[in-house]
C-alpha cells in the first residue's frame, strides 16, 4: 500500500510512474491540496481510495477499482472547509466502482465537485458504488457501462456517453433544479430505473 499524504498539492510528470496494488490519497488542508496524477500513462494501481480537500485526477494503464484502502472507502473530496472538489479517473482497462464517490458537501451548491470517469474498456458501478456529486457527472466507456449504483447531483447534469446496461435497480436524481439526465447510447436491462431530473430533462 502506498499512502500519499499531501497538505499542499501533488503533481506527476509525464515520465513518472506510480506502481502499487493499493493507493491512498489524503489531504485535509486547503482546497488547493489537490492530486494531479493523470499526466503519465505508466501508473499501475489495482485499488484507489481517497479522502481529500482538493481535486483528484488519476490515470491508470489497465484495470483499476475504486474501493477500500485502509480505513478509506471510495473517493471523497469534501474534507476541506469549503466546497467539494472534482474527481477524474481515466483507465485504459476495466474501471470498477465498488465504493462511493462523494464530492457533495452539506450546504454547498457551487457545482465545483464534478465527476468524470473514463475507460478505454468497460465500466462497472456496483450497488455499493453510489455517486453523490456537487457538480456534473459524466461516464464514458468504450465497451459500455454496467450499473447498479445510484447517482445524485445538486442540480447538475448526469451524462452517460456510452451504452448502459442495468445490473440492478438504479436511481438517478438531479435534485429540484435544472440538472438534465442524458443517455447518448443504448439503455438495456430488466431492473427498475428511476429518473428524477427536477426542472431539467
Amino acid at each position: 500500500t502506498l499512502d500519499l499524504n499531501s497538505q499542499q498539492a501533488a503533481t506527476q510528470s509525464a515520465t513518472g510512474a506510480i506502481l502499487t496494488p493499493y493507493l491512498l490519497l489524503l489531504s485535509t488542508a486547503s482546497p488547493s491540496a489537490a492530486f494531479a496524477l493523470h499526466t503519465s500513462t505508466l501508473n499501475d494501481v489495482d485499488v484507489l481510495a481517497a479522502v481529500t480537500s482538493g481535486a483528484i485526477s488519476f490515470r491508470d494503464l489497465d484495470d483499476i477499482t475504486i474501493g477500500t484502502v485502509g480505513s478509506a472507502n471510495g473517493l471523497s473530496t469534501n474534507s476541506g472547509s469549503s466546497d467539494g472538489a472534482s474527481v477524474q479517473v481515466i483507465s485504459d482497462g476495466l474501471l470498477t466502482v465498488s465504493q462511493p464517490i462523494t464530492t457533495s458537501k452539506t450546504g454547498s451548491s457551487a457545482s465545483t465537485g464534478t465527476v468524470s470517469l473514463i475507460s478505454a474498456a468497460g465500466m462497472s458501478l456496483s450497488a455499493t458504488g453510489d455517486i453523490s456529486s456537487d457538480g456534473s457527472v459524466t461516464l464514458t466507456a468504450t465497451n459500455g457501462i454496467s450499473i447498479s449504483a445510484d447517482i445524485i447531483t445538486t442540480n447538475d447534469d448526469v451524462t452517460f456517453s456510452s451504452a448502459v446496461t442495468l445490473t440492478g435497480a438504479v436511481h438517478i436524481g438531479t435534485d429540484t433544479g435544472i440538472g438534465t439526465i442524458t443517455f447518448h447510447g443504448t439503455l438495456n436491462g430488466s431492473f427498475d430505473l428511476t429518473l428524477n431530473a427536477g426542472t431539467g430533462n
